[in-house]
């Protein structure tokens, strides 16, 4: 989870299948304002779905040389 100016970035693997009912997989991202709320509002599925075929949890970092982060 990383704080981007007062908006949380959650990155989960999540144990699940692709199937009809997941398509997109383990991975997902959710986003809050608050690290501890109850509410998170999902961002994206299937993140690295197209250039990954295994992989555990994430791991979500800063660069040191450009304004942008690496998942």
């Amino acid at each position: 989870m990383i704080d981007g100016d007062g908006v949380y970035y959650r990155f989960a693997k999540i144990e699940r299948s692709r199937s009809g009912e997941a398509p997109h997989g383990k991975s997902g991202s959710e986003t809050s304002t608050s690290p501890t709320g109850k509410r998170w509002t999902p961002l994206a599925e299937g993140i690295g779905l197209e250039t990954m075929t295994q992989g555990e949890g994430p791991l979500v970092y800063r660069s040191h040389t450009e304004e942008k982060w690496y998942l």
